[in-house]
C-alpha cells in the first residue's frame, strides 16, 4: 500500500495542525503529494441570510483562509514535499467523504476535533463521520496526541486479535517498518472478566491464566516477521487488561510507540461492525497518531 497522494484536512485550529506533520512525513516518505484541504461550511450555513454585515464577514473570513492556506502550502513545499490546496463548499463531512470517493486520495489525514479546551478530548462530528465511512485509510491525532516536530517514525504498534482483518493490518505497519526502517511492536491484549460495582464499591476482576495459546501465536508472529525485518526489529507484548483500548495506549507509552496502525473491524481486541467500540477509544485517547485501514484496503 503506497500514500502518495495524502488529503490532510484542516480548519486551522491548533488541533488540525496537529496532523500536519505526520501527514508530510507520510508524504515525504512515498514521495508523494499532500493536498491541503478546507472546506468552508459559511455558504451552506448562511446562504439564505443576506445582509451586508454578513458579506463583509464573509469577505473577512476569505481573505484570512486564502492567507492561511498559502502559508501552509509555503510550509509544505519548503520541506520539498509536492503540495496542492483543495477548496470545499458545504458540509465539512460530507464534502471530505465525497470527495475521497470521486478523486484518487491514498490517506486522509485529520485531527479528532479541531476545538480547544474540553472539546479535544472528544470527538467532533466531522472527524467521527470522516473516520466512520471514510473510503480510504484515515491517519487520526487524538486530543490527547501532539506530535513532535519533525514527526519522526521509529517505533510502530501493531494491535493484533489473530483474525484475517488484523492481519491485513500488519503487514501495513510491516510495509511501513520497512520504508521508515522502523521497529515494529506487535500488541494483544486478553481481556480479564470483570464486574461493573454500584456508586462506592470496588471493582471485582478474574484472572485469565491460560494465555498460553495467545502467547504461542504472537511467538509464531513474531518469527515470521522477523525474518523479513530482522529479530531486532520486531518485539512484542501480551497483556490482560479490563479494558482493551486503555490497555493498548498504554502499550503505545510503554514500548515508545510513534504510531499505531490498525485495523477498522476484526475479533477480539478489534471487535465491531465498521467502527467498534474499541477502535473509537483508541483514537481519542491514543497519545500518538493512529492510521486505520478499512478491511477492504489491506
Amino acid at each position: 500500500m503506497d500514500f502518495r497522494t495524502i488529503l490532510y484536512v484542516t480548519d486551522f485550529s491548533t488541533n488540525s495542525l496537529k496532523a500536519l506533520g505526520p501527514a508530510m512525513a507520510l508524504a515525504e516518505a512515498y514521495g508523494g503529494t499532500l493536498r491541503i484541504c478546507h472546506v468552508d461550511e459559511e455558504e451552506a450555513l448562511y446562504a439564505f441570510r443576506g445582509s451586508q454585515d454578513l458579506v463583509d464577514f464573509m469577505d473577512r473570513i476569505e481573505r484570512v483562509r486564502v492567507q492561511r492556506l498559502e502559508e501552509l502550502a509555503d510550509e509544505v513545499s519548503g520541506a520539498g514535499i509536492e503540495t496542492e490546496i483543495v477548496r470545499l463548499k458545504g458540509y465539512a463531512s460530507q464534502q471530505i467523504l465525497e470527495y475521497t470517493e470521486r478523486d484518487p486520495v491514498d490517506l486522509v489525514a485529520t485531527s479528532t476535533l479541531g476545538g480547544e479546551g474540553l472539546r479535544s478530548l472528544l470527538m467532533g462530528t466531522t472527524a467521527s463521520n470522516v473516520i466512520r465511512h471514510c473510503v480510504r485509510p484515515v491517519l487520526t491525532v487524538g486530543g490527547r496526541c501532539t506530535p513532535p516536530t519533525p514527526f519522526c517514525i521509529e517505533r510502530i504498534i501493531a494491535p493484533v486479535d489473530f483474525s484475517p482483518a488484523a492481519q491485513g493490518g500488519v503487514d501495513v505497519a510491516v510495509d511501513l517498518a520497512e520504508r521508515f526502517g522502523a521497529t515494529l511492536c506487535l500488541v494483544h491484549v486478553v481481556k480479564t472478566p470483570s464486574f461493573i460495582p454500584a456508586l462506592g464499591e470496588d471493582v471485582l476482576t478474574g484472572s485469565l491464566r491460560h494465555t498460553d495459546h495467545r502467547v504461542r501465536l504472537m511467538q509464531a508472529e513474531v518469527a515470521r516477521l522477523s525474518e523479513r525485518l530482522g529479530e531486532d526489529r520486531v518485539h512484542h507484548e501480551v497483556a490482560v487488561a479490563v479494558d482493551e483500548a486503555e490497555e493498548i495506549s498504554r502499550m503505545a507509552v510503554r514500548q515508545k510507540g510513534d504510531l499505531i496502525v490498525m485495523t477498522r473491524r476484526g475479533q477480539g481486541i478489534l471487535e465491531g461492525v465498521l467502527f467498534g467500540r474499541i477502535v473509537e477509544e483508541v483514537v481519542k485517547t491514543a497519545p500518538v497518531p493512529v492510521l486505520l485501514l478499512p478491511v477492504a484496503e489491506v
